[in-house]
């Protein structure tokens, strides 16, 4: 028994290792099979590969990730910086499983596909690399996805709470409410009692007075109102637009009210 290699010749990928007799190493050739004996140089199917009928070491190479994310039925470079002689199997993870090799154009690996996932670039032949991982998935996905964070961002933003006079106030609904039912009081003619105060964000015990709570109310409600129009501006802004780069391009940190 010997041990023989299986390969691709179009790429030069080792996908087998055989451990058989030269009589049926003779039979997989005469059946169309491309085998050759690996001989006893400690060649593996890992780090090695076969270009006409040599079997040679293979090649470290870094490519470069365009991006994390791309969008279905439409084309786009996955990563850069790669020879012209360089062979990627492309999977994916999905349900719909995709498997197809693919060689770079202008230095790039350019794709187009319908099915979402999570899809693993991988070397094979000549060169040796890492794993490269992207996610492609449908646009209107893509928008939710962005939207959920808006709206992450938006409780995030109120959760901070506002500063207003020098200090820093809770604008939550809970607090909202407890000081719209002061300013109610007040508007209906009952004093605060003496040395009436408001807590702060900070648990700061803050001295108030009647035209302090309603200001401090007033300042509340214009609070809430701005934060909740930014992010429905750019759920707006997300809605409108109609590629990758559009909506990648808008800042959904920029613009809040503080």
């Amino acid at each position: 028994m010997s041990k023989y290699f299986r390969y691709q010749p179009e790429t030069g990928s080792i996908v087998a290792e055989l451990s058989i007799t030269e009589e049926v190493a003779d039979f997989l050739v005469s059946n169309g099979q491309e085998i050759l004996p690996a001989g006893d140089g400690g060649a593996t199917m890992k780090t090695h590969w076969i270009e006409n009928g040599k079997i040679s070491l293979r090649e470290p190479i870094t490519g470069t990730l365009l991006g994390e994310t791309f969008i279905t039925g439409t084309e786009f470079d996955a990563i850069s910086g790669l020879p012209s002689d360089a062979w990627i199997r492309v999977r994916s993870t999905n349900q719909q499983f995709v498997e197809t090799r693919l060689s770079p154009v202008d230095g790039k690996l350019r794709l187009t596909t319908d099915k979402q996932g999570t899809y693993t670039a991988s070397f094979i032949g000549k060169y040796i690399g890492d794993e490269i991982v992207f996610e492609v998935i449908d646009l209107p996905v893509l928008k939710s996805r962005i939207s959920d964070r808006v709206n992450e961002k938006r409780a995030q933003v109120l959760g901070g709470g506002m500063v207003w006079n020098g200090s820093r106030w809770d604008v939550d609904s809970v607090s909202q409410a407890a000081i719209t039912n002061i300013v109610a009081s007040v508007n209906a003619g009952q004093a605060l009692p003496e040395g009436f105060y408001w807590r702060d964000f900070d648990d700061n015990n803050v001295p108030m007075s009647e035209s302090d709570m309603s200001a401090l109310g007033n300042a509340v409600i214009s609070f809430n109102f701005a934060v909740h129009s930014r992010g429905s501006a750019l759920k707006a802004l997300i809605d409108e637009a109609s590629t990758l780069d559009e909506v990648l391009a808008i800042d959904i940190e920029a613009g809040w009210p503080e």
